[in-house]
């Protein structure tokens, strides 16, 4: 069958010939992980979950009264990157507080929940209010500037996205209601 997602089950299915008797079955799942397991019968039908991604030889042996058997399976263990979604590009003015949008980061794989890492690229410096969430806050410069982010997610088995950066333009405010009087 078709490869697995990191932490989902693998099902391996051994199958002896219909005319063997007293068939014991032993499974190594070839990741040097401890131990075997075994069934019995014509046939066994074993779950197992290997604890990384990888590619794996995965072997049974059958052994009756008149001797044993291995016949050999690969497995593949899949597991994508989360992917970083930074948010659109956002622009405003000086003084003025700001939210961050990580929420549009994902993990094909289901590997839930993102952790999320937002470091500031360029710019004056601000102080995010929680760069560990997916909407960190802070509050613009009082200067006009563009400032850059970017966004590393993590998945719940460990991996990594690529970063996404967003920028955030900042600008002063127009001047309005301009008068001028003399006597």
């Amino acid at each position: 069958s078709g490869p697995t997602v990191l932490g989902s089950t693998t099902m391996l299915t051994a199958t002896a010939n219909t005319t063997a008797t007293n068939v014991t079955y032993t499974w190594d799942f070839g990741d040097g992980s401890p131990g075997v397991a075994s069934g019995s019968g014509l046939s066994a039908t074993l779950a197992y979950t290997y604890a990384a991604a990888g590619s794996y030889t995965a072997t049974v042996t059958a052994t009756n009264g008149v001797g044993q058997v291995a016949a050999s399976t690969q497995v593949t263990v899949t597991h994508q990157p989360p992917v970083a979604n930074a948010g659109a590009d956002q622009a405003g003015l000086v003084s003025q507080p700001f939210t961050l949008e990580g929420r549009g980061s994902s993990d094909l794989d289901g590997h839930l929940p993102l952790t999320y890492r937002w470091i500031q690229r360029s710019g004056p410096t601000v102080s995010l209010s929680n760069a560990a969430t997916a909407t960190p806050g802070f509050l613009a410069p009082s200067s006009p500037a563009i400032l850059e982010f970017t966004l590393t997610v993590a998945d719940s088995f460990g991996g990594e996205s690529s970063p996404d950066t967003v920028a955030i333009t900042v600008t002063d405010v127009a001047i309005s209601g301009l008068a001028v009087a003399n006597n």
